[in-house]
């Protein structure tokens, strides 16, 4: 699921739909990648949300994650060592807040 909003939606042309003009946005040639910046995340899209968490949050050790870590340091593991019985046990992570 995609939030789009209506000030993309209608740079897009995605509204000017419903009134059949088809001269408008991607109608037009223009690619949806262009009103719809998926390869972002949520912190390079407006780089001042960064701060804007930071500012509320209590500890400023907070670890800034990349997709490769949320399954691992974002459920607080930060690596996996094998034990005396062969099994493998998660070493935690030193931070507690993570975003």
């Amino acid at each position: 699921m995609v939030h789009i909003p209506g000030t993309r939606m209608i740079e897009q042309g995605m509204d000017r739909l419903l009134h059949v003009d088809l001269m408008e946005g991607v109608m037009t040639g223009w690619s949806n990648l262009e009103f719809l910046p998926l390869n972002l995340s949520a912190i390079d899209r407006p780089p001042a949300v960064e701060d804007w968490i930071r500012s509320w949050l209590p500890s400023q050790s907070v670890q800034l994650l990349q997709p490769a870590d949320w399954f691992t340091a974002g459920h607080g593991v930060v690596s996996w060592a094998l034990d005396m019985f062969n099994m493998w046990i998660p070493e935690e992570a030193q931070t507690s807040w993570l975003i």
